[in-house]
């Protein structure tokens, strides 16, 4: 990465693939590039129903040829999940089979390194690898500096002994098992400072951080032609591999560029140029507003941990209206019945909506928050400091506390002592110079959630711009067990515009193959 405090010094280091975010989904793709393919490890079994028959044959016609090389559109058909898209709930049957049953069955797919196939990436991220998952200590380059002029955004954080949604197993990342990783961790769900050391060790022992670039902030993502001053630029080469020449149809080039904290915590300019470009950080920069008057009021919230510690310190004295229908809705809710405060919960949808996001929760596994889907139902007969109001929309905040609701009851006035907007969060995708290129994304859906970008179902490639791609929160997949398949997706179309996918290219010879329980080479 090229580096500068002299704005004039138009240099850019380049890297065939430039991964913007570092969470989950960032480091599952470089853990891919970097040259670990996957293998279906049932090939010539017979079929014993954890993985769909249809599945399995296909699979096995091709016994030594890795997925990532087979046509995904092809193997994701029939298949059924709870992703909206098909590589994700692809890579979920083979990775997680039978789960959404309450199996517990091993991974049917086996990683190999293949370090010829290694793509030269960098992966750009404001803090430790783990993405949100590191949030719970201040950002250097969000609250140390004052750069919110470069790029406005505000971090929602998660508390450290909060459990996770997922259950840790759901948690890990291909090759190095969570519960191996962490022995000592005896709970179904891991708390989110386990998760956190776990995604930062993942990138050391696979042998991935050398793609890695902590404490980076990207103020800008563009095609190169677009500035006037790119007639001056000049891309060097990156991980002393030789840039070449792109094909003639080939789209431009994109450019990088942010701020790094360099030596002595002194911020630092760099810019890099890329073929492809993929943006994985998440929705969660920038909390979902109502929009309505009042709501800048000091005792409004919309972060998760902000509530809980509020809740925690006893300054909740009151009332507490809670608006959102999603898990962190639910967590506030609970953290509030907890210590006895009482609780209006206002939501858009009807609380029998199959698209509420409880319905996709197994009940064994997460009876809490089946628990306030109930009361939700029952508008609040099952417990006694809860009232629900279904199909309701926030019509104003008054200083004094009273907030005005239209729902599907009629209007309704409650008196509150304090307001938790639970309502998700949007990207921060402000760094994206050409928003069109989000399409609608840039806005959100009318109840407050992100949209998801625009992309190609089986590659993941932007449908406005070629070489742009996302991944993960962005294209709908919020839980780590789906948005490995984001990843499988766009390594394997980076492998076929490079000429290594097919087919016809089959496993090399045992003999070849390093094993994957040794820590990885870099990849470039």
């Amino acid at each position: 990465m090229h580096t500068s405090s002299e704005p004039d010094d138009l240099q850019a280091q380049f890297h065939e693939v430039v991964i913007v975010g570092n969470g989950p989904s960032a480091i599952t793709l470089s853990y891919l590039l970097a040259g670990n393919w996957p293998y279906y490890a049932r090939a010539g079994a017979a079929s014993d129903g954890i993985i769909p028959d249809h599945l399995h044959r296909k699979l096995s016609a091709h016994p030594t040829v890795s997925i990532l090389e087979q046509d995904l559109e092809y193997l994701s058909e029939g298949l059924e999940g709870r992703s909206n898209n098909p590589v994700s709930v692809l890579f979920d049957t083979l990775n997680h089979p039978g789960a959404d049953f309450g199996a517990d069955e091993h991974s049917t797919i086996s990683w190999v390194y293949r370090p010829e196939r290694a793509v030269d990436h960098l992966v750009l991220g404001r803090g430790p690898p783990g993405g949100v998952w590191q949030m719970t200590t201040n950002d250097l380059l969000t609250e140390e500096y004052d750069i919110t002029d470069l790029c406005p955004l505000t971090l929602q954080k998660m508390t450290g002994d909060l459990l996770t949604v997922s259950l840790g197993s759901w948690m890990e990342l291909p090759g190095l098992g969570f519960q191996q990783w962490c022995l000592d961790n005896d709970r179904s769900r891991a708390r989110v400072t386990d998760v956190a050391r776990y995604y930062a060790a993942y990138v050391q022992t696979m042998g991935l951080s050398d793609h890695f670039r902590d404490s980076t902030l990207v103020t800008s993502v563009r095609r190169l032609g677009s500035s006037p001053e790119d007639s001056r630029l000049t891309v060097v080469p990156g991980s002393g591999q030789p840039i070449g020449r792109p094909p003639a149809a080939a789209a431009p080039l994109w450019i990088v560029e942010g701020l790094r904290a360099g030596a002595d915590d002194q911020l630092e300019r760099f810019r890099v140029a890329a073929r492809r470009v993929v943006l994985a950080c998440g929705t969660s920069d920038v909390p979902s507003r109502l929009g309505c008057p009042g709501e800048a009021l000091p005792f409004v919230c919309h972060t998760l941990s902000t509530m809980e510690a509020l809740l925690a310190s006893g300054g909740v004295t009151g009332t507490l209206l809670v608006i959102g229908a999603g898990l962190s809705a639910a967590d506030v809710i609970l953290a509030a019945c907890r210590r006895g405060v009482p609780v209006v919960h206002a939501f858009r949808r009807r609380a029998t909506d199959r698209a509420l996001i409880f319905y996709r929760l197994p009940r064994a596994l997460y009876p809490e928050y089946h628990q306030v889907h109930q009361m939700m139902r029952d508008g609040g007969r099952s417990c006694c400091h809860y009232r629900a109001l279904a199909q309701a929309r926030v019509l104003r905040i008054d200083p004094d506390g009273l907030v005005t609701l239209a729902t599907g009851d009629g209007p309704a006035q409650v008196r509150v002592s304090h307001v938790a907007v639970m309502i998700g969060a949007q990207p921060g995708l402000q760094f994206v110079d050409d928003q069109t290129v989000l399409g609608d994304s840039a806005g959100a859906t009318a109840d407050g959630r992100a949209r998801p970008l625009p992309v190609d179902a089986f590659t993941h490639e932007s449908e406005n711009a070629p070489g742009l791609y996302a991944m993960g929160p962005l294209v709908g997949d919020n839980f780590v067990r789906f948005i490995q398949g984001g990843a499988l997706a766009i390594a394997a179309h980076v492998a076929r515009d490079r000429g290594e996918g097919g087919a016809s290219e089959e496993r090399p010879a045992t003999d070849q193959l390093m094993p994957i329980s040794a820590p990885l080479g870099a990849g470039s």
